[in-house]
């Protein structure tokens, strides 16, 4: 770089690429925030009934009630305490239910995953990323024309210091 004009439209170039990524770092943990959701039932599976289970099976009945109910009357027809000799061996058998059969079958197909997505992003957030992206190549595209230029000019200089 030849002097502070390159240097601004460079570093010009460079802030812009950042705050696209940056950018792109925060609607990914909006989407992870918005997975975080109470509502959300793979979370609540994880998180409630699995570990629950694990830390205090007492509060199960709790845990589960916060599951869609299809996921509750499963649990509760296919793993009834009393059927079981002890705490210990109950809490085993629902949490492999859950790994290796409620887990699985609740993994949504990607369009479904996106239309799922779609209450963590409303569309005026979109238009807004979209706005905020535009403005951003804006900069970055002014920048480069700006060193795109200030090279021409010293390439001119050189040119003519020669002859």
């Amino acid at each position: 770089m030849e002097g502070p004009t390159e240097e601004d439209a460079v570093l010009s170039i460079a802030n812009g690429i950042w705050r696209k990524r940056r950018l792109q770092k925060f609607r990914e943990a909006q989407v992870s925030r918005g997975r975080l959701n109470p509502d959300h039932t793979l979370l609540m599976m994880k998180l409630c009934v699995y570990s629950i289970l694990t830390d205090k099976p007492d509060r199960f009945e709790d845990a589960i009630s916060r599951l869609s109910p299809q996921k509750e009357a499963h649990l509760r027809r296919n793993f009834p305490r009393n059927k079981f000799k002890s705490t210990s061996e109950w809490v085993q058998a629902v949490q492999q239910e859950i790994k290796s059969v409620l887990l699985p079958a609740a993994e949504l197909p990607a369009l479904v995953r996106l239309e799922a997505s779609s209450w963590i992003i409303s569309p005026e957030d979109l238009d807004h990323e979209l706005a905020v992206d535009e403005r951003i190549d804006l900069m970055i595209e002014r920048a480069i024309k700006r060193l795109i230029q200030t090279m021409k000019q010293l390439l001119d200089r050189k040119s003519r210091s020669r002859r």
